[in-house]
Formats: structure tokens, sequence, C-alpha cells
């Protein structure tokens, strides 16, 4: 399970809303994701936004999905076009441009970055 507590601004903390939270809070919208053999394998926060790797448990590859949520107006989420509204809850990044492969990510600012199994590094964006 998740939990999240702090500053909701761009709703950066995934819950649908940008209100607040002083007090730890469940996030269950990955809580779906382990009846369908999926875990939260690693999850990043920068001053915005929140990115959480998904790993396929049962998939003998072990296939990753990325999830983006909070402020989008830096391109920090790696959405296409032109996104300039909040994304208030986790959305799956597509098209995967890493093709199952993402192994670690990291956040910081208005950036985020991904590592994949075959250990290139690219930039959200």
């Amino acid at each position: 399970f998740i939990y999240y507590r702090g500053s909701g601004a761009y709703g950066k903390l995934g819950f649908g809303y940008s209100q607040d939270y002083s007090e730890p809070s469940l996030l269950d919208c990955f809580k779906e994701a382990s009846s369908v053999g999926m875990r939260v394998s690693q999850i990043v926060c920068g001053d915005e936004h929140s990115l959480a790797i998904l790993e396929n448990m049962e998939e003998k590859d072990n296939s990753h999905k990325l999830f983006v949520w909070g402020c989008a107006k830096s391109w920090q989420l790696g959405l296409e076009g032109d996104v300039s509204e909040d994304v208030l809850e986790p959305h799956a990044l597509e098209p995967d441009y890493w093709d199952g492969k993402i192994r670690y990510i990291g956040a910081c600012n208005n950036y985020s970055c991904a590592v994949t199994t075959d250990g290139e590094v690219s930039f959200l964006e």
C-alpha cells in the first residue's frame, strides 16, 4: 500500500484533486494492480510531480509500466503534446517508449529521467 501526506498542489499526491493532507492517507489507486499480477516496484517524487513503476509479476520478463501524475507544465511527465493541465491521478505513460524495459526512475524539480534494463538513460520530455 502507498501512503502520502503533504502538499497536494498540482495533484502531485494522486488523489484526484489538489488538497493538502497533514495525516498519512492511503493512495489506493494502485491497490487493484495486485489483483492483476502487478505491484509497485518504485515511486519517486519531484517538487510538483510523482512517478511510479508497476512491475508485472506474472510475465517472465517482468515488464514494467510507468505511471505519472502532478504538474505537467514543464513536460516532466513525458506526456505527448503541449500539456498544460495538471494530471490529478496516476496516468499510464503511453506510448511506452521503453517497451516495458524501464527499471529505475528519478525526479527532481521540473524534470524526470528513466534507466532501462539495458542501462540506457533518457529524460522524460
